[in-house]
């Protein structure tokens, strides 16, 4: 389950440490949030540890395969390859970015984020929300088991 209060000034935090990464993707995998078939020894789950330990060369990759028309990038659909690049921005980010205000076709107008990676027609609002809900408890309490390595 998924804690929906609001995100405070803790969000906001350093870089992740190993663990942390393995377990926000676990946790994103867990919600439904990103597709992962296998487990540990998914290409998804190298690619996503990839992406948080690299967003530029995730975003250059990401621009080479929309100017080749390539249908996957780095082994994974490309759907899901954008989804998680949106999730290394915001992570990189610390939540620095100012969101903005999308006006859907009925009239309404909501908060999206700010991104390089421009995934407003894959997913909605309350998947963003719900991703950086868990970003930030992530950030706030160490993973679950050793921390950083076992001995």
């Amino acid at each position: 389950s998924i804690d929906l209060e609001p995100l405070g000034p803790s969000a906001a935090m350093a870089t992740l440490t190993a663990s942390q990464k393995r377990e926000l993707i676990r946790r994103l995998v867990e919600n439904n949030l990103l597709d992962c078939r296998e487990g540990f020894f998914a290409p998804e789950w190298r690619v996503y540890r990839r992406l948080l330990d690299n967003f530029e060369a995730g975003l250059s990759a990401s621009h080479d395969a929309a100017a080749d028309g390539k249908s996957q990038v780095w082994g994974i659909a490309k759907t899901e390859f954008q989804k998680a690049l949106w999730i290394s921005e915001q992570v990189a980010s610390s939540g620095t970015t100012q969101p903005t205000i999308v006006r859907l076709p009925s009239g309404l107008t909501i908060t999206r984020q700010t991104s390089k990676t421009d995934i407003k027609r894959q997913v909605s609002g309350k998947w963003e929300e719900r991703v950086l809900r868990i970003i930030a408890d992530v950030r706030s309490k160490p993973a679950p088991g050793c921390f950083d390595g076992c001995f």
